[in-house]
């Protein structure tokens, strides 16, 4: 009977070194793998920061050009003034323009006199 007890502990013990050896060799897939994740994530936040960079030089750009967009922008102050000014404009020329045809007039009035 201890023979048989003998032989089924060798058997037992002979799985449990399998099992054990099974174990480190998905153990070391594992650290493999592991490590090739650790690199990919070193990888990712490299890019992120440049994209993060490259996202704070953009907002910056826009910033800018926004300003430069509002200084060029007429205000409502421009917008009367040029208005008030076209209207100064449209006024002169109706003066010029009736005091041309008043010239004119006049003019015409000479040749017959003559």
């Amino acid at each position: 009977m201890t023979d048989i007890r003998l032989d089924r502990m060798e058997k037992m013990m002979e799985q449990l070194i399998g099992m054990a050896a099974n174990n480190n060799s998905t153990i070391d897939g594992m650290r493999t793998d592991l490590t090739a994740l650790k690199d990919d994530v070193a990888i990712l936040k490299e890019d992120f920061i440049r994209l993060e960079n490259k996202v704070d030089m953009l907002y910056k750009e826009q910033q800018e050009d926004i300003k430069i967009i509002l200084q060029r922008m007429a205000t409502k102050d421009d917008i009367d003034k040029v208005v008030a000014t076209q209207q100064l404009h449209t006024d002169w020329l109706r003066k010029l323009s009736a005091d041309s045809i008043q010239h004119e007039l006049e003019i015409n009035q000479l040749k017959i006199a003559r």
